[in-house]
């Protein structure tokens, strides 16, 4: 359901709430952030409301249809009944959610612990892909947040948790730092995020792969801007990520190859992610604005994802690929 419009009572409800916060949030950045979830509060309400009364609406038109002898009644009730097995649905959601972070959050401390020991055994190699992990989604955050990506709180952060961290050579970065790399590059030349759902008999076709998850869909993928695009099919990448215990999707971007051509872009990905019933939820992309949160929401999961997978988790193509890796040492000397 979208988000139905504010009443003007409402509105000015926000309004007095944050003339109210002013003088004990001095900072812009807190008092947009408390705006934001103020807002989103009282939209909550707003919009259970509307799906209320809807739902009161088309109970009543059911009683009334059948000749219910006091059929408002019977709407009040029936769209009680209806409001609760939404709310016990949503709090299963939850569960399940909850029961996913608890999952992730195992995994990451394993995979920490993991690396440490194996730094230990073999001190010659570079075996940092938790603490490239850690430094991705701190500085990735602090970018989200409008907060300096470098140097000042978010370099005392990672000094703190893994003591005299730098950025590698390009020969030496893990996958965290590669997307990263790749998510710059992108962002540099425009680019269009890909968040795709894949079909149910397109991942089942994709586990059987003798290549492979990733080959699998890195071929489809090239194969459908190309009979979209032609000639001038863009460059992508993209990250697997564990969905749920029998699905992935995608996280990734495409370089927009001309103005305007996003819509063909989405359409391309849907076609290479297999029949989908509601296409606008299959893929949804977005401009690619905040490219080093863009790598860590792509990377987020990829503890979780690579206890199902043991081959390689994320594609790019070609041009891409030269890209990031010619503009790594630029981009490492920033930080």
């Amino acid at each position: 359901m979208k988000d139905v419009p504010l009443s003007p009572e409402q509105e000015r409800e926000i309004a007095t709430a944050l003339i109210g916060m002013e003088g004990d949030l001095n900072d812009p950045v807190a008092l947009a952030r408390y705006e934001k979830q103020l807002r989103r509060l009282v939209q909550d309400g707003a919009n259970a409301s509307a799906k209320g009364r809807i739902r009161f609406r088309e109970q009543l038109a059911i009683a009334q249809s059948f000749g219910h002898p006091e059929p408002e009644e019977y709407a009040r009730n029936q769209a009680a009944h209806l409001a609760k097995i939404e709310a016990l649905e949503r709090r299963r959601d939850r569960s399940f959610r909850q029961a996913k972070a608890d999952i992730l959050k195992f995994a990451n401390k394993a995979a920490a612990k993991v690396e440490k020991t194996s730094r230990t055994a073999h001190t010659s190699l570079r075996r940092r892909a938790q603490a490239d992990r850690f430094f991705l989604a701190t500085t990735g955050v602090a970018e989200k947040e409008g907060r300096p990506v470098k140097g000042g709180l978010v370099e005392a952060e990672i000094q703190k948790k893994y003591p005299g961290y730098r950025l590698p050579h390009w020969e030496k970065t893990t996958m965290p730092l590669k997307v990263m790399a790749l998510s710059v590059e992108s962002h540099k030349q425009g680019a269009h995020t890909i968040n795709l759902h894949l079909s149910k008999d397109i991942d089942e076709a994709a586990r059987r792969s003798p290549r492979g998850i990733v080959s699998y869909m890195q071929d489809r993928i090239r194969k459908a801007m190309k009979e979209t695009f032609a000639d001038d099919a863009p460059e992508f990448w993209f990250v697997l990520e564990r969905d749920n215990a029998i699905r992935f999707h995608l996280h990734g971007a495409v370089v927009i190859p001309q103005p305007g051509c996003e819509p063909m872009i989405d359409e391309a990905l849907r076609k290479a992610g297999g029949s989908w019933s509601q296409k606008s939820f299959q893929q949804v992309g977005r401009p690619v604005v905040e490219p080093i949160y863009w790598a860590h929401y792509a990377t987020k999961r990829l503890n979780l994802t690579v206890i199902d997978i043991d081959t390689r988790l994320f594609a790019s193509t070609l041009g891409i690929r030269q890209a990031a890796r010619d503009g790594w040492d630029g981009l490492r000397r920033q930080f």
